[in-house]
């Protein structure tokens, strides 16, 4: 795995530990760093001891160490030989002491050495066998005592015939932005695929904010009101939530209580892992600010307003807050820690997966940082020099041969298709099409899931500037590529939506009925535009508070006959069929839109459509800042 922040090549696999003192064993780490230098490769190890977190790369440091801290050292027990890797083929060849290799290892930043993966145990019984074990059952332990404060559980006797959920400890390493660990994390989860619906569980949907309002509302209030935008993080959230069911659970692995096998936990509270438990959170969460004076918007869920001058977007436990200036932020964030245990991460900086930067008075967004966990994590694919997601003209079909290749293809897509949904609309296209192909894809759709992957890091630079807004009126694009999938000839949808001049909503789609006409095809596709232009506008003006101008909205399609059919009352054996779709034809005639032409040479929305070449940098260069040439 090549190192995201440096040049090093990070060993994946574990070096053996040298045998030490039974003072000192589990608790020394071993590193493996690779680095090239020239034509050549060399391997060196790296001790570190992780109370302190100092690397040390020679036996001097070591010794120096081991005295100041009253540890046995046996230099003996420690090799910092560099090992030589003489060609690209990684060819094992002689130890030599090289003393310009040692020079370059000492030029190994402490951000740099704290990049090394510590392996995250899968089960309790891993954790206990890691060198770090010391700091998982601390991470438990902590757990622990937060379900004892919250109240989440009771010891009670085994109960007969009653289902009892299993349950399994989660391992995490929550890091800094250069990759430095700041804390180990371990949650208790519980085994919710054992429950019984009807018994264990009733309802189980949860809402959450839909990412189209994020962007929306961080254009319309802290790019053109000036507003501030914070991020708060509930801690713990579910243990909070009442359960209304009687569940009963295992005692955790490691932590049986008094050796009281026959007793388990009856949870008093929602845990990670139930079924019901994001719909009680909800439920308990929309209570509470409802109590505290917040009022809920009625055309979102998830949308809720204070005093007019605060505004809340919740995501679960992720609350983005918006205040029209620091007294009532501080008014408002102080209301909501009254009632939950509240992280203030201060100013939006990362939400759900997206970075926001404010740089030379622009408000950026991107994901840059996600990009680079893409690469470390996807980096050993194969590597082709890629300038379009997909070339244009391409035919893909089935995988007919029914080969099952040993490929993370669908992890590669599922990473793919969320960066297209949050800041990356140029990739749509080719991500929504490939995956059709996830249950059985063959060597050329991983090929070309690849290409999308290399275009993305060729292109990691690409940003949407949220600052570009001077016009509270939304402009959709909308387009359609008639019978593009030569599959089943259904054909594919999409639209780009725009607030001013910031692209906020976006989406591509196969149509589910087979369109008989180019004309049909961009008839259904206009009113997928349609219904979420309706959609924004009703968000828009239920927030009286913020006194937006009524700005009439504007669809532009590239289809003349799509257009004259919307606007006319048009009945015929070739139209009859498609009459469902009356909803455009309604909207337009209650003037809620007006519906123009635009040159197929200037339709944005073609983009969402079809794999594009020379057209494709000018339509970046409309999405996106820091396009280059």
């Amino acid at each position: 795995m090549i190192d995201s922040f440096s040049d090093f090549e990070l060993s994946s696999n574990e070096t053996p530990m040298p045998k030490l003192s039974d003072k000192t064993e589990s608790n020394w780490k071993r590193v493996c760093i690779t680095r090239q230098k020239g034509k050549s490769k060399g391997r060196i190890d790296v001790y570190y001891y992780p109370e302190s977190k100092v690397r040390l790369r020679s036996k001097n440091e070591v010794k120096k160490y081991c005295e100041s801290k009253g540890i046995d050292y046996n230099p003996d027990n420690f090799d910092f030989s560099s090992k030589l890797i003489l060609d690209d083929n990684k060819l094992n060849a002689i130890e030599t002491q090289s003393d310009d290799f040692l020079t370059d290892i000492e030029d190994i930043s402490d951000s740099e050495a704290h990049l090394v993966d510590i392996k995250i145990p899968n089960n309790f019984k891993e954790s206990q066998m890691e060198p770090e074990r010391e700091n998982w059952c601390n991470a438990m332990k902590e757990e622990l005592e937060i379900l004892k404060v919250r109240d989440v559980y009771e010891i009670v006797p085994r109960p007969k015939n009653k289902n009892v959920l299993g349950n399994k400890w989660v391992y995490t390493l929550k890091k800094d932005v250069t990759g430095k660990i700041k804390r180990y994390r371990a949650r208790l989860v519980a085994q919710g695929f054992r429950q019984i619906e009807g018994i264990d569980y009733f309802d189980t949907f949860s809402p959450v904010i839909n990412f189209t309002l994020v962007r929306l509302f961080i254009v319309i209030l802290v790019t053109m009101k000036g507003w501030l935008c914070n991020h708060l993080d509930i801690k713990s959230a579910y243990l909070y939530t009442p359960l209304n069911e009687d569940i009963f659970m295992e005692q955790p692995s490691g932590f049986v209580i008094d050796n009281e096998y026959n007793s388990v936990f009856k949870l008093k509270k929602a845990l990670y892992g139930l079924k019901q438990a994001g719909r009680e959170w909800y439920s308990e969460l929309n209570n509470s600010l409802i109590e505290l004076g917040f009022q809920k918007l009625l055309t979102s869920n998830c949308i809720y307003v204070y005093k007019s001058f605060v505004l809340l977007l919740v995501y679960v436990d992720d609350i983005a807050i918006f205040a029209c200036n620091e007294k009532y932020m501080n008014e408002a964030i102080g209301l909501i820690k009254s009632k939950f245990d509240v992280k203030d991460l201060g100013k939006l900086s990362k939400f759900l997966g997206v970075e926001f930067e404010m740089r030379n008075g622009n408000f950026i967004m991107h994901q840059k940082s996600y990009i680079i966990k893409m690469r470390n994590i996807f980096g050993n694919i194969p590597n082709c020099k890629s300038l379009v997601p997909l070339s244009p003209g391409i035919a893909i079909y089935d995988n007919k041969e029914h080969d099952v290749l040993n490929v993370p293809y669908r992890n590669l897509i599922g990473s793919l298709s969320f960066l297209a949904s949050r800041t990356r609309p140029d990739i749509m296209f080719a991500v929504n099409f490939l995956s059709q192909f996830n249950n059985n894809p063959s060597i050329t759709h991983w090929n070309l899931v690849c290409q999308v992957f290399h275009y993305v890091l060729n292109t990691s630079n690409y940003e949407i500037n949220l600052s570009k807004s001077e016009s509270f009126a939304l402009t959709a694009y909308t387009d359609a590529s008639w019978a593009a999938d030569k599959m089943d000839r259904k054909s594919i949808s999409g639209y780009v939506i725009f607030l001013g001049d910031v692209p906020v909503s976006w989406s591509t789609s196969k149509q589910k009925c087979t369109a008989l006409s180019s004309m049909e095809a961009e008839y259904i596709a206009l009113s997928e535009a349609v219904k979420e232009i309706v959609w924004l506008n009703r968000i828009m003006n239920s927030c009286l508070f913020l006194e937006l101008p009524v700005i009439k909205s504007k669809i532009f399609c590239d289809n003349q006959s799509a257009i004259c059919y919307s606007k006319n009352l048009m009945e015929n054996q070739r139209t009859k069929h498609i009459d469902t779709l009356f909803f455009v034809k309604e909207k337009l005639n209650a003037e809620e839109f007006d519906l123009l032409y635009v040159s197929g040479k200037k339709n944005v929305a073609d983009i969402m459509t079809k794999a594009l070449s020379h057209k494709l940098k000018f339509y970046c260069n409309w999405l996106f800042c820091n396009v280059s040439e």
